[in-house]
């Protein structure tokens, strides 16, 4: 069957990124990421209106709206809002300020004691996102760093921590993903996946200048661009700690206009701010998080590894099991001291929860964004029950009727056929030669001639391929008139002159079977010399039938836009021509596949979507370009590690810097900043590292620079950089004040 081309191509890429442009010239991130996903159902639906409509609202907002991990983080979040609302209410964060005074007394601590926070949260993106944004939102105000650079601090050290870490809620899926790339490979069980992620993480260029930049720049105490901006308003502000408006992202600017409301949970003066408030239900958070994540990672697991735990945990009933405990928690103290009326303890935990409800619509049109964007591969959950009825001697027609019957795969359900189809086929034609193989081992026993031997087994084998054939044709004939069928093969590979495509034309296999000369006798054919005898023959056995692979591509073509397929076959077409990057493609792999993963991850919001969707693509890859070379690949080559280090960082990179990005809208909602002014200010720091991550990082490993030697290089650059782009917030700020006197 020949390869099937990208239904979309570069209209693939339209939605997201006028989602992404409309995001960053109106401000208005709601309404953007709703026209975004607008355009994307018109691509799906032919550009007819009406029935985009209605597939953008049933198919994608309503579908991902009840989606279980959605509702999940939503309530998550909204429990984490009504945490922060009674323990803002009842002074507690007040109390807090006052108390890590001592430690960060000035701008540059500040953010030293926020980094360093974020490195300690390590276990969870979202968690440590939520956390530490509200928890130090009053106390960088305080300080006068910018909401900006706290949402940056915050959005910094949140996933890159979680995924480098060996326990958190990150690594099975990210040694999941490693493994899907690892079974395309001819290396069976010598490859450990695990291995590979570990040796990996020095390869994770960005991550880990991202998560080193933060200190930096705190401690030279310089910025550039919207951020410098940004630090010296907040800086010259006089009342930091004032009045706030909400915007649609759900997030809360600064302003000076007396006229603008005020946090609904601020606390009053006169309630007594108690540190302690605040810590006890934020550590009852994390330590209920952990629990949760050990107790149901050890129910799916065997292992007493803490790292095999973490990985198979319920990250998202961990969380949210999590915020209920902290929250609860918070109630119950606030609530014994006295310090709030039970109305006002009530009406605060309301206003928390309010308050981030815009954030949340802001989430869930991201997450659409993200799911129509996306690949969706084949489920194949039919595949164990399928191999146990075959196991079982189940029939043909039992086997088909279960699959289509009770398995209600709907929409699959014409794959889910055919897989399953083969599956049987390829299980009776194992039966089948291994039939004939015994019937010739008795017949060589008897020790007749080589001629005797070719006339007798090719009746033999013509024999046993009619009876394989004749219980496999009435499958073929099942699936052959059958409707859904039909629409689905034209759908995948419409004909020419719109002419019906056949079972036959287009899966080989089906017609080597529904041939009636489609038995291949080749191997009683060969001549082996006229005193060979019949065991000598057993060494050119050769199995009768091939089955190619079918390849279920663009499956969900109605719903899918297959962003991440196309831009990867851009990154794979690469390879051919004459040119430079032709020339130089092994080389320069570990570099495309960091912007190939950066591109996907911020068009699409998604950083594990972006593994999901690369990483089984780049590892096959990276090996058939390396092997084709002439040289042996081995598990520790360090283009093949920095690939798939290029596709864990490249996903986290495009996903900083993405405006529909779930953790880039947590992360200027949990710190109250604007969300497009988050996106704003970050960018050009994600850039600046990204940057320095190719020149410093993926591009010198291609030609063969260590590693030890690039972390220093990108540091000392890193640094540099900072020195001639940045400039001092406090002594620009002094010196304009100096001026205006």
């Amino acid at each position: 069957m020949p390869p099937i081309e990208h239904p979309f191509a570069w209209l693939s890429l339209v939605p997201p990124l006028a989602a992404i442009v409309l995001a960053i010239l109106t401000k208005r991130v709601l309404l953007s990421l709703l026209l975004g996903i607008f355009f994307g159902a018109l691509v799906l639906k032919n550009w007819d209106i009406p029935t985009a409509v209605g597939h953008m609202v049933e198919s994608h907002l309503w579908n991902k709206l009840i989606d279980s991990d959605t509702l999940h983080v939503f309530f998550f979040t909204i429990l984490m809002g009504t945490m922060v609302g009674m323990i803002n209410r009842a002074a507690g964060m007040r109390g807090l300020v006052n108390a890590l005074t001592p430690l960060a007394s000035n701008r540059k601590r500040g953010q030293l004691t926020t980094w360093f926070l974020g490195l300690f949260v390590f276990f969870d993106d979202y968690a440590n996102t939520m956390l530490l944004g509200n928890t130090l939102k009053p106390l960088t105000d305080k300080l006068k760093i910018a909401r900006e650079k706290l949402a940056y601090l915050v959005d910094s050290t949140a996933a890159p921590v979680a995924g480098l870490a060996l326990i958190s809620t990150w690594v099975a899926g990210e040694i999941g993903y490693v493994q899907s790339g690892l079974d395309s490979l001819p290396v069976g069980d010598s490859w450990n996946a695990f291995a590979i992620f570990v040796q990996s993480i020095p390869y994770r260029f960005y991550v880990l200048f991202a998560l080193i930049f933060v200190p930096i720049v705190a401690l030279m105490g310089r910025d550039f661009g919207p951020m410098l901006k940004a630090e010296r308003k907040a800086l010259e502000a006089t009342d930091p700690l004032g009045p706030v408006e909400e915007t649609d992202a759900g997030a809360a600017t600064v302003h000076r206009d007396p006229t603008v409301h005020r946090d609904p949970t601020a606390p009053a003066e006169e309630t007594p701010s108690r540190w302690f408030n605040a810590v006890i239900p934020i550590f009852v958070t994390v330590g209920a998080v952990i629990y949760f994540l050990y107790t149901s990672g050890s129910a799916s697991t065997d292992s007493d590894k803490l790292m095999d735990i973490f990985g198979e945990a319920d990250s998202y009933s961990s969380l949210l099991w999590g915020a209920l405990w902290g929250a609860g928690t918070a109630y119950v103290l606030i609530a014994i001291q006295g310090l709030l009326s039970f109305k006002q303890l009530h009406q605060s935990a309301a206003d928390g929860a309010r308050l981030m409800v815009p954030a949340l619509l802001v989430l869930w049109l991201a997450q659409a964004m993200s799911g129509m964007t996306k690949n969706q591969d084949l489920d194949e959950g039919h595949k164990p029950v399928v191999s146990a009825m075959i196991a079982q001697g189940a029939s043909g027609d039992q086997i088909i009727q279960y699959v289509a019957n009770e398995m209600d795969y709907g929409n699959q359900e014409p794959a889910q056929l055919l897989d399953s189809v083969r599956m049987y086929v390829d299980a009776k034609h194992a039966e089948y030669i291994k039939l004939v193989d015994e019937d010739f081992k008795l017949f060589a026993a008897e020790e007749k001639t080589v001629e005797s031997a070719r006339m007798i087994m090719q009746v033999k084998e013509k024999l046993a391929f009619e009876r394989f054939r004749e219980e496999i044709l009435p499958l073929m004939e099942v699936i052959r008139d059958s409707s859904s069928f039909q629409e689905y093969v034209q759908k995948i590979a419409p004909a020419p002159d719109d002419q019906p495509q056949t079972l036959e034309s287009e899966f080989e296999f089906a017609n080597t079977i529904t041939r009636e000369d489609s038995v291949s006798l080749d191997r009683w054919q060969k001549s082996f010399g006229d005193e060979a005898e019949g065991p000598e023959i057993m060494e050119y056995d050769e199995p009768s039938l091939t089955f190619p692979t079918f390849e279920y591509r663009f499956l969900y073509r109605d719903g899918k836009l297959y962003t991440g397929d196309f831009l990867s076959e851009r990154l794979a077409s690469l390879r051919e021509g004459d040119g430079f990057i032709a020339n130089n493609f092994v080389p320069l792999l570990p570099t495309m596949v960091f912007i190939l993963a950066s591109i996907v991850a911020f068009s699409t919001g998604t950083s594990w979507g972006t593994m999901g969707i690369v990483m089984p693509l780049v590892i096959p890859l990276t090996y058939t370009q390396l092997a084709a070379g002439g040289e042996e690949v081995t598990a520790n080559n360090a283009i093949l590690l920095c690939s798939i280090g290029s596709v864990l960082a490249g996903a986290i990179f495009g996903d900083h810097c993405s405006p529909i990005s779930d953790t880039t809208v947590l992360s200027s909602q949990a710190s109250g900043c604007d969300h497009v002014a988050h996106v704003r200010t970050q960018l050009p720091y994600a850039i600046l590292v990204g940057l320095i991550a190719i020149v410093f990082g993926t591009l010198p490993i291609g030609y063969g620079v260590p590693t030890w030697l690039l972390i220093p290089l990108g540091i000392a650059a890193m640094v540099g950089a900072m020195w001639l782009l940045g400039s001092k917030v406090e002594s620009s700020s002094e010196d304009n004040k100096s001026e205006k006197e």
